[in-house]
């Protein structure tokens, strides 16, 4: 959705736009009550010509009548009824400061009015009136963010989370120009991915629950237990490090589910196993399938095992033994993990092995630095060595192909004996 901020504005004087948009609301009366309706309003509600303009308590009065008489999204075009929405955010926003209680209460009034209208076929007309109201207020108001949560919530009606869901840098952005309490931005971040859990968006719901329980450090020990379980359901998860450094799920330490991290960050099969075999109640708790995290885990497993032993070659057998499959199933288990994108390597039928290319570290700590370390160490030195060995060879190679000291010419006899001669004449 457009996160510009636009400007809505209505051409007419204010009486003529109430006027305006008193017969639309008339339109979804009966035929025999429009003219009565009408009728009230021109007699205790819009000015005459020769009357002095309705002062503010006046103008107040009437839109309170005006937003009590919306109907859903009434009777027209579409283009007709997001005019006129577009009419009373422009009538609202003129007469009642959004930043005020007096502006903020009639706002959610007409967002409410919109919500209400259940017909399924103008769902994405009442969306774009929604995004028209978002828009409109300016881009500190702390009513977008009730009118953007209540868009999501519209949209996952009819399954339209996507098309109208902003990307996670905006909201990251909205979230820092909103001008509301760091608990309610907290509250909206929690609302934002229970919309995208509920529409089976499940990847971006555990996005934002993530940034729920960094926004919240003392959220509720179930809520870090959702989102570890969140987290181990998402096939393409298996980074669980970020998890761990959150205050609210390290003060979940205690519970179950987080034991089950801790085997899912650093742990194997075996762990996983023991730990399943003591708490299987708690998966149907966590809503977590077995099969699916015996799969994970063997990835993981054998993640490590390639970890310890790059640049090296794996047995077949012993990738088998590790993860504890058929000896026949390894390659497929490896094209897996490859797919995954946890390890580099090369299979080879033939010798019936593995070559470790690169391995991702599941978990980097203090003696993954001292790995690293020493890794850089030898680099250090190689790459030294190859440097010395290059400058031999230079110095060589210059000794080779520089050219012979000249020498003097042969002077003959004769000359030689000339210059005596000369001498003696002198």
């Amino acid at each position: 959705m457009s996160a510009d901020l636009i400007a809505v504005q209505a051409e007419g004087s204010w009486e003529e736009q109430i006027q305006e948009a008193v017969t639309f609301i008339s339109r979804s009366k009966p035929e025999s009550d429009r003219a009565p309706f009408l009728e009230a309003y021109q007699k205790s509600v819009v000015a005459q010509e020769s009357q002095a303009p309705a002062d503010a308590g006046k103008k107040a009065e009437v839109l309170d009548r005006v937003l009590e008489d919306v109907d859903g999204l009434g009777i027209g075009s579409p283009l007709e009824i997001e005019g006129f929405f577009n009419l009373l955010v422009s009538l609202l926003v003129a007469s009642f400061p959004v930043d005020t209680d007096a502006g903020r209460t009639r706002l959610n009034q007409l967002v409410s009015k919109v919500s209400s209208d259940a017909s399924p076929e103008r769902a994405s007309l009442k969306l774009r009136i929604l995004t028209n109201v978002f828009n409109a207020l300016h881009k500190t108001s702390p009513l977008r963010l009730s009118v953007y949560t209540t868009i999501l919530e519209q949209a996952a009606q009819t399954e339209e989370t996507e098309a109208v869901a902003a990307n996670e840098a905006t909201v990251d952005k909205w979230l820092a120009e909103w001008d509301v309490p760091a608990e309610e931005k907290a509250r909206f971040l929690k609302t934002v991915s229970d919309i995208f859990d509920k529409s089976g968006k499940p990847a971006r719901s555990y996005t934002y629950l993530l940034k729920y329980l960094a926004a919240a450090p003392s959220a509720d020990k179930s809520d870090a237990a959702s989102a570890i379980a969140a987290a181990l359901r998402q096939p393409t998860v298996f980074d669980f490090e970020p998890l761990l450094k959150l205050e609210a799920v390290r003060a979940a330490k205690d519970e179950a589910a987080f034991a089950l991290l801790k085997i899912f960050l650093d742990g194997g099969l075996e762990e996983y196993e023991a730990w399943a075999k003591d708490n299987g109640a708690v998966l149907g708790q966590l809503n977590l399938d077995g099969d699916k995290l015996s799969r994970k885990i063997r990835l993981l497993t054998l993640t490590t095992l390639c970890c310890k032993n790059v640049g090296q070659d794996l047995r077949y057998a012993d990738i088998a033994s590790t993860i504890k499959v058929e000896e026949s199933a390894v390659e497929s288990w490896v094209i897996d993990v490859i797919r995954a994108g946890l390890v580099s390597g090369k299979l080879s039928q033939t010798a019936r092995s593995f070559r470790v290319h690169r391995a991702a570290h599941r978990m980097f700590g203090a003696e993954e630095w001292q790995a690293l370390e020493d890794r850089l160490g030898q680099w250090k030195e190689s790459i030294a060595s190859i440097l010395d060995m290059l400058k031999q060879t230079a110095v060589r190679e210059a000794e080779v192909e520089a050219p012979a000291p000249a020498q003097a010419a042969p002077v003959e006899n004769g000359a030689e004996a000339a210059e005596p001669a000369a001498a003696a004449a002198a």
